[in-house]
């Protein structure tokens, strides 16, 4: 199998190229910033970004596709090529990428996620159900970007945050990472937790560890299912002082951490090889009644 791999000198495409590799996989690279062996592409909102993926697809003779930037997702969820692309529904995708709407979708469900607000809805009484420290987000973002812990909040200090920002609840306990796979044939979740994060007391994990949580895997599983993950998923979770876990965001794709967690590669490839075999079947039964599927206005959504 030979799979174009996006955003491969990101952290997430750095973890999971060697383990491609290592299950036999011709993997091409793929990223924006090129170099190293790796193929320079546009950046996901560039018009040419996805022209120059079909043309990559053409002339490797790529199988499949796994995106693991988490701007491309919204935009290949938009369009079809003539091999499968690793990605959930266009529904789990928007949801996953917005942590406002992340947060509502769970919270709907029953799923344990923190006390939130908006700038706009923050006053006295608010912040003392959500308590202190607080912490504000963008509702889109990625690695911890943006993210900063309130330690004294005031309410009308919050109300001056940008429009786009999300006051949450600071969970102070144990955070995890858990890796999640999820189709209709396979379920997989290995929880790792956060040993050190970038910055003291949030951002990226600088290390992990795997640990049996057989709770925080389901809590992860669960939440990933509410939002229609098919595939693969990265979920951060931490638990309160009381010890109750919440679910602070999904990713839907790979994470940086993916090599402590083989087994979701091994899932995804399975998958793909699935799904790589289906969609030959297809494309051979279009091409039988004289379909040209080459053509690119065909394959566009």
């Amino acid at each position: 199998m030979k799979i174009l791999l996006t955003g491969a000198a990101g952290p997430a495409g750095k973890a999971l190229a060697p383990q491609l590799v290592r299950h036999g996989v011709d993997v091409v690279r793929a990223d924006m910033a090129g170099g190293d062996g790796i193929v320079e592409i546009p950046a996901a909102r560039d018009p040419e970004f996805i022209r120059s993926i079909r043309n990559l697809v053409a002339t490797e003779n790529i199988d499949a596709v796994i995106p693991t930037v988490q701007e491309e997702l919204p935009v290949f969820a938009k369009f079809r090529l003539n091999v499968p692309i690793l990605l959930s529904p266009a529904e789990a995708i928007e949801a996953a990428d917005d942590k406002w709407l992340t947060y509502h979708l769970l919270n709907r469900s029953g799923i344990s996620v923190p006390r939130s607000t908006t700038p706009d809805s923050i006053d006295a009484t608010t912040l003392l159900w959500m308590g202190s420290p607080v912490i504000s987000k963008p509702r889109k973002s990625r690695g911890g970007r943006g993210v900063l812990v309130h330690e004294n909040p005031r309410a009308f200090e919050l109300a001056t945050l940008p429009d786009d920002a999300i006051i949450q609840e600071f969970a102070p306990g144990v955070e995890y990472a858990p890796n999640v796979f999820i189709s209709n044939e396979r379920t997989e979740c290995v929880v790792l937790e956060k040993t050190e994060l970038a910055h003291g007391l949030h951002g990226n994990a600088v290390s992990t560890t795997v640990v049996d949580e057989p709770e925080i895997a389901q809590l992860a599983i669960d939440a990933a299912r509410a939002i229609g993950i098919s595939g693969p998923a990265d979920v951060d979770i931490r638990r309160r002082a009381d010890g109750t876990p919440v679910v602070l965001e999904i990713n839907a794709r790979f994470g940086a951490n993916s090599a402590s967690a083989p087994v979701i590669a091994e899932a995804v490839l399975e998958a793909l090889i699935r799904d790589t075999k289906v969609f030959r079947a297809e494309r051979s039964a279009i091409t039988h009644d004289d379909v040209d599927v080459g053509d690119p206005e065909a394959v566009t959504s």
